[in-house]
């Protein structure tokens, strides 16, 4: 699944450029900051599929980094222009910020459940 992953997120990436390259109304602002959302994304679902963590972990970690992922990808679409006084951007931080604290609890409950386990048996 990380190969698979990996692959995926090159296609949209190679994808993304060549809409950049191709649209007029594409500017190159927006395509860079479309493209490190689509890289940040990937990297964060390779890990969550090298992770350990049980089934269910994965599955909802996976689902909330592709919706959050999109909603990333939409708001670097329709943010201004610019790099300066740009909320979007900020927008953009909280939301990374957000999926890598619940990865933090996603192997912090991981790891508390694994070592509940142990004792048990």
């Amino acid at each position: 699944m990380v190969r698979t992953s990996i692959l995926i997120t090159a296609i949209i990436v190679i994808a993304n450029t060549l809409a950049g390259i191709i649209l007029s109304g594409y500017s190159t602002f927006h395509m860079v900051i479309s493209n490190v959302n689509i890289l940040s994304s990937g990297l964060l679902l390779t890990y969550v599929f090298q992770s350990t963590s049980i089934l269910p972990l994965k599955i909802g970690a996976t689902s909330y980094l592709i919706l959050s992922g999109f909603i990333r990808f939409l708001v670097a679409l329709f943010s201004p222009d610019r790099f300066q006084d740009n909320y979007a951007l900020v927008i953009l931080i909280v939301l990374i910020a957000l999926e890598l604290i619940c990865l933090v609890l996603i192997n912090t409950i991981d790891k508390k459940k694994k070592r509940l386990l142990d004792e048990f048996i």
